[in-house]
């Protein structure tokens, strides 16, 4: 199915990292909550049911303010590939040669060496030299450190941003320089 797009009652984005996106079976639910209101569909994508037909939402608002938190951020793997920008720290290759299934989190200190799962001893690195890498000590071309929600958004503003539907354009609120990364996911649609 498709996600949607969730803005605050000022119509922008609630977050950007990443960007304020609900998969369709929590869009329903708010739908019939009626804590968002619809404001684009889907042209092409339908919810079907024995008795009703609904067609998806592409955007929708919140009926209600509330305040996203931007303080610490948690560890997860797509945030660390995003504070690295999809280059492995060891050999140097660039995001644009890598898809996350092509990288993985290497521990700088490894963990049958008491290293822990945390944003000062986790790096991006390519499978490659992670197999290579094995359990020796490497020095990583960049050190390691815990990003907060700004270091974050700022990279985030350096990678292209795909967006499945044209209705979510109008609403991201980029520069002209970030309007050119935009890319139209399944052109067509």
């Amino acid at each position: 199915m498709s996600d949607t797009l969730i803005l605050s009652p000022s119509y922008e984005p609630a977050d950007f990292l990443p960007l304020s996106v609900i998969g369709w079976q929590d869009t329903m639910r708010l739908m019939c909550l009626d804590k968002i209101r619809v404001v684009h569909l889907y042209e092409d994508r339908w919810i079907k049911s024995p008795s009703t037909v609904i067609q998806l939402p592409s955007v929708a608002v919140t009926t209600d303010h509330f305040q996203f938190r931007k303080g610490r951020v948690r560890f997860s793997r797509h945030l660390l590939y995003l504070r690295d920008l999809y280059q492995c720290q060891y050999c140097g290759e660039h995001g644009g040669q890598f898809g996350s299934r092509e990288l993985s989190i290497d521990h700088v200190t490894p963990r049958c060496e008491g290293g822990r799962t945390t944003w000062e001893n986790c790096v991006t690195s390519c499978k490659r030299c992670n197999l290579y890498k094995g359990h020796k000590k490497w020095t990583p071309l960049n050190r390691p450190f815990r990003p907060d929600y700004y270091a974050l958004a700022a990279k985030r503003m350096e990678l292209p941003i795909q967006v499945p539907h044209h209705s979510w354009i109008p609403y991201l609120r980029v520069g002209a320089k970030q309007a050119e990364k935009i890319q139209l996911a399944g052109a067509g649609r």
